[in-house]
């Protein structure tokens, strides 16, 4: 089985309660409780913006990289950085098959 991983999950996302450290721990147990060898890991690829405008639509990504707060950017409750966007461009990317 093939894991997914990678240090740049790892990003400040203010005084938001998601526990984004909780990728670092999962990674660190698996390793360290269930031996699991670093050859198991690979690190995401970051999506494409063609992948994006798949489920986004253009204003939305063009909100979003010029870090524009927007009716439609307002809902995500993280703050608005490059950071946090490159972070969730890599997680999204990380998340689909590398087959599609």
């Amino acid at each position: 089985m093939q894991f997914i991983y990678s240090p740049n999950y790892l990003v400040d996302i203010g005084g938001h309660v998601f526990p984004i450290a909780k990728y670092r721990m999962i990674y660190e147990r698996l390793r360290e409780e269930f031996h699991v060898p670093a050859s198991q890991f690979e690190n995401p690829i970051a999506a494409t913006r063609e992948q994006l405008l798949r489920i986004h639509t253009p204003a939305y990504l063009a909100d979003l990289e010029q870090l524009n707060h927007t009716s439609r950017t307002a809902y995500s409750e993280l703050p608005l950085t490059h950071e946090i966007i490159a972070m969730s461009t890599l997680a999204a990317g990380g998340s689909r098959r590398r087959d599609s």
